[in-house]
């Protein structure tokens, strides 16, 4: 739903997940999600819908004024509620999961906010054997945001990612490109499964470029783990973030 709503079209029973995250710089993520299968017009259009709710939160900051004279403490905060749709379409005599995400955002510093409507598109097709999946995002979409007197973007990103299933691994790569900004980053990741309940998972993201070709800090390496036991999956993941620090998120799901 978040990284691409068109894989929602693959969703075929009721979903309910969530997730935690120990961020950089005192930050914590969170959020929740339910995901279900609405009727089909014919067997072609199989849909899915899917609420969730996500928030980011910081530790209380320290508030000074114009003398830098300690004036106390303040929060800060973003929340987004996202209604997702995705449906498989045969288009050209080819499949495609097609899905687009609706979301209302709220920021908030101290006692200032600004709201907003940003919308997600996504794409999902398999390339020339059923094991290459492919996937096109677009995130963000929508006009700028006021916070006080000052409009300012949703980070625009266009995202394309290809993975390749074998037997017991899944070998992927995705490239990003943060279209206000001008950066690109490239992600590679694998995950193995040596057996059904268990899923190994190691990726790598590369240095980003910018417009003036300066490299920003890589992220480098990250560590994975899944279990899935009947119908509950639980996923946990180690990634530095370089000098910022490192962060570590876990998330578990039902099926019913």
């Amino acid at each position: 739903m978040y990284w691409n709503p068109g894989g929602l079209a693959n969703v075929k029973e009721h979903g309910l997940s969530a997730m935690y995250s120990k961020w950089v710089a005192d930050l914590n993520f969170n959020s929740v999600s339910y995901a279900f299968p609405i009727p089909a017009v014919n067997k072609h259009n199989i849909a899915t819908m899917a609420v969730g709710i996500a928030s980011l939160s910081q530790g209380n900051l320290e508030g000074r004024d114009n003398n830098r004279q300690i004036t106390g403490t303040f929060g800060a905060s973003d929340l987004a509620v996202t209604v997702g749709y995705g449906r498989k379409a045969d288009i050209y005599n080819r499949n495609f999961n097609i899905g687009f995400n609706t979301k209302l955002i709220y920021q908030q510093i101290e006692s200032e906010s600004a709201t907003g409507i940003a919308f997600d598109i996504g794409l999902q097709t398999h390339l020339f054997t059923p094991k290459l999946l492919t996937g096109i995002s677009i995130q963000n979409l929508g006009q700028e945001m006021k916070f006080v007197n000052t409009r300012y973007n949703l980070p625009l990103n266009a995202n394309v990612g290809f993975g390749y299933v074998f037997d017991s691994t899944i070998l992927s790569v995705d490239f990003k490109r943060r279209l206000y900004e001008g950066d690109n980053t490239v992600s590679f990741g694998t995950e193995f499964s040596p057996i059904k309940a268990l899923s190994l998972r190691l990726g790598y993201q590369a240095p980003s470029f910018s417009k003036n070709l300066q490299m920003d800090s890589p992220i480098g390496f990250s560590l994975g783990i899944g279990l899935n036991i009947l119908n509950a999956t639980l996923n946990y993941a180690f990634v530095p973030y370089g000098a910022f620090g490192d962060t570590q998120r876990i998330d578990v799901s039902i099926r019913f």
